[in-house]
């Protein structure tokens, strides 16, 4: 069974044909066979004989009354449909027989069915030309023997790499991965039966199975999950927890219907115990909250209410709030629902499994103190408020967003207050750009005696006074030689000429006059 030779499959069915041909099961047991032989081999490019065998096959099944008739049209257009999409040799004719036989059946059906299957026939008999091309002139009935590096040889292991790698380019343009898994593994397995001898291919099998059984993991499959919960449904269908996260998984893929389907099969079967059934009734009737209509919302409460007939009874005002409460959201206070005497079944379970901490006695009632006090929230400084102004022509500095400003800080009021006005200056007006360029190239020194030498020209003088040194203001007054003056002289003939535009001199002239 593990040999996936077109020929040895079509002697398996001969097979099984010749000798459970008298048994009253045959047409069970021939059935099973042909879909057998179909999920192994029913990818190969020649396996066009075996579906056209199979269709003949449940064609001549005898059928009694309208069901049974019935069930043979579905059995025989399932497997019409399938060899359809399958790229293999005389997939037209297939196709042209099926437009008949749905003709043959209802002629006016049959344009819908047609219509629904041509796309994926047409992208089938594409790929099925793209297949025999790849497989012309491989040796697919080669003995597997070592490699005998011959160039025959090498040529045969080249077109196998070929053929392997074109299905690993997803010819069919399909999203099934399972399906791009299962036809590579299918080339892999044919080549293999020529290639067994060559541990590269072996290798690269593995290698590739590794990969998709990876990429399969991270992408996983729903209907896999599905079938696990409900397996275990079976057996653990009276532990609340495992309830729960069955309603979570079908939540999680927005299945209402089927949500619906498996609280009514939970809450009727009887197989959870009334007393463990709180917890699925809450969650029941805030899924109602959240996807039903009122009609259901009242439904299920109604429900719920006759289930805990004895507990709930003369508490009807209090179960409204689970109508009204999203998830830790209450339409009450903690104590107007003390009040009401609620009683909220997944906080009660929550703490029964979470133990409470071990606390000193004294600090108790600290704590109680704590949790009864009402957390307080930060709160603006009113005191930085400012009015509302909004300016339509905001100077430059102000709040850039429209209708309010920034509120100057103390500091700089007080200087403000004490700075002249702005129209009281006229100028001169300091070149800026300039200004900075001077500031930039000043070398600043790092310590007074160093100051003290570049204003005077030489080493500062030091008096003794006190208790040490003090620096003379003599050195400090002493007049700097200027360096393009050639000597002394000029400074002891009499006073300095001023510059011709004196600044100073020109406003003491303006107050005079």
């Amino acid at each position: 069974m593990k040999v996936l030779h077109i020929d040895l499959w079509k002697c398996y069915l001969s097979y099984v044909r010749e000798t459970k041909g008298k048994l009253p099961s045959y047409k069970e047991k021939m059935a099973q066979a042909y879909d057998f032989a179909l999920d192994k081999i029913g990818m190969e490019i020649m396996s066009y004989q075996i579906w056209v065998d199979y269709i003949n096959f449940l064609k001549g099944v005898e059928a009694v009354g309208s069901y049974a008739e019935n069930q043979r049209i579905t059995a025989v257009r399932r497997v019409y449909q399938r060899g359809c999409v399958n790229p293999m040799i005389n997939i037209e004719q297939l196709w042209r027989d099926y437009n008949k036989y749905e003709e043959g059946i209802n002629i006016h059906l049959a344009k819908k069915m047609i219509e629904d299957r041509s796309r994926d026939y047409m992208n089938a008999r594409r790929v099925a030309k793209e297949y025999e091309t790849v497989m012309k002139g491989l040796d697919r009935n080669a003995p597997s023997v070592p490699p005998q590096n011959t160039p025959q040889e090498a040529q045969q292991v080249d077109m196998w790499k070929k053929y392997i790698q074109w299905e690993k380019s997803n010819p069919l343009r399909t999203e099934d991965q399972t399906l791009i898994t299962k036809r590579v593994m299918f080339a892999y397995e044919q080549c293999l039966l020529v290639l067994g001898h060559h541990p590269d291919i072996w290798y690269e099998a593995a290698q590739y199975l590794e990969q998709s059984s990876k990429l399969l993991a991270e992408k996983g499959d729903k209907s896999v999950a599905f079938k696990i919960f409900e397996l275990g449904l079976k057996k653990y269908g009276d532990i609340p927890e495992y309830v729960l996260a069955y309603i979570d998984y079908l939540s999680h893929l927005n299945e209402d219907n089927n949500t619906r389907v498996l609280f009514e099969r939970v809450l009727t079967s009887g197989s959870l115990p009334p007393e463990k059934s709180g917890e699925i009734w809450a969650r029941f009737l805030a899924f109602e909250s959240n996807i039903g209509d009122l009609a259901s919302i009242l439904k299920v409460e109604k429900r719920r209410f006759t289930a805990f007939k004895e507990e709930y009874e003369g508490k009807e005002t209090a179960l409204l709030v689970d109508r009204y409460k999203f998830m830790d959201l209450y339409p009450c206070s903690a104590s107007e629902l003390k009040a009401l005497g609620y009683k909220d079944v997944s906080r009660a379970k929550l703490a029964a499994i979470i133990p409470d901490p071990v606390v000193a006695p004294s600090i108790v009632p600290v704590l109680k103190d704590e949790v009864d006090r009402k957390p307080e929230y930060p709160k603006p400084d009113t005191q930085q408020m400012i009015p509302f102004q909004p300016r339509h022509l905001a100077p430059p500095g102000l709040h850039p967003v429209p209708g309010g400003v920034f509120p100057v800080p103390p500091a700089a009021v007080v200087l403000m207050k004490l700075l002249p006005p702005p129209i009281c200056f006229q100028g001169p007006f300091v070149q800026v750009d300039e200004l900075m360029e001077i500031f930039r190239r000043c070398k600043i020194p790092n310590t007074v005696e160093e100051a003290v030498r570049i204003i005077t020209g030489g080493a500062p003088e030091l008096a003794v006074e006190g208790n040490g040194p003090v620096e003379s203001n003599a050195v400090l007054t002493k007049a700097v030689k200027r360096p393009n003056e050639d000597s002394d002289e000029d400074e002891e003939k009499g006073a300095v000429v001023p510059p011709v535009h004196d600044i100073y001199r020109a406003r003491q002239q303006k107050r005079i006059r």
